[in-house]
């Protein structure tokens, strides 16, 4: 009944109002209490063809659900991970707005036993693939389902990433050695090999992800060290907005435009 009750009030939201809630938290500062909390909703979701005074129960329950400290006021946190834990818990079940159809699968025994990374390049057909202490790249072509390509780095690769930018299309590498190598692929697609653009981009330490945001053309990049950078690809520098506080290594990295987050 709880997953029920919270996926009737999702199905009622639309999903680009959340960083709209979100400031309606911040801005109470000490969290909302109930009737603040219902006046909240109300004001973002649909009411088309449903019972207002039904949806206002529906909430209430909500909120007491989300309340588990009792303390008589919600915060961002405990919403958002609420409606977070309780989506992917209910994937399962009919009610489910998410489906997925399972596709055969396709096995290819060709490839290094310690792959570590599986890097899709979007807009494209290619995988980048990561090998445990490899100096290479792999790349893979998942539509003729064989390895096509790969690029040798002086020291082990750690990431990579695409992006298409200004008329360029580049694959950017990461590897130990603190240098994040850009490769120019248009030579690729007319078959006469990758150009390496000269000299690598330098990090302050080694990065262990790569991440391209197009819609803010920004590249973020994860350190060994914790520190996430925003980079200029532009001119091959780094940003002065840096995002720190994270005690280990940056694995993998996610902007969220509709709540102005990473």
């Amino acid at each position: 009944k709880n997953k029920q009750t919270m996926l009737d009030i999702m199905m009622l939201l639309d999903t680009t109002h959340l960083s709209d809630i979100r400031q309606e938290f911040i801005d109470a500062e000490d969290g909302l209490e109930l009737t603040y909390f219902v006046r909240v909703m109300l004001k973002y979701l649909s009411k088309e063809s449903v019972d207002e005074e039904h949806l206002v129960a529906s909430l209430c329950e909500l909120f007491a659900q989300v309340d588990v400290n009792g303390d008589a006021t919600m915060e961002w946190d405990e919403f958002y991970g609420y409606i977070h834990e309780q989506g992917m818990a209910g994937q399962d079940e009919s009610s489910s707005m998410m489906k997925y159809n399972s596709k055969s699968v396709f096995e290819d025994r060709s490839l290094p036993k310690k792959t570590e990374t599986l890097t899709h390049y979007k807009g494209t057909d290619l995988v980048g693939i990561t090998v445990h202490n490899s100096v290479k790249l792999l790349l893979y072509d998942i539509v003729a389902r064989k390895q096509v390509h790969e690029l040798t780095h002086k020291a082990a690769v750690l990431a990579s990433t695409y992006l298409e930018h200004r008329g360029k299309k580049l694959i950017l590498v990461s590897t130990c050695d603190q240098c994040i190598t850009v490769w120019d692929t248009q030579s690729v697609w007319e078959a006469s090999g990758f150009a390496e653009v000269t000299p690598p981009m330098m990090a302050p330490e080694s990065q262990t992800s790569l991440v391209w945001d197009a819609e803010t053309t920004t590249l973020y990049s994860g350190g060994v060290n914790g520190t996430v950078y925003t980079w200029d690809i532009a001119t091959h520098e780094a940003n002065a907005m840096k995002l720190q506080g994270h005690k280990s290594s940056v694995r993998a990295i996610l902007h969220i435009p509709s709540l102005n987050a990473v």
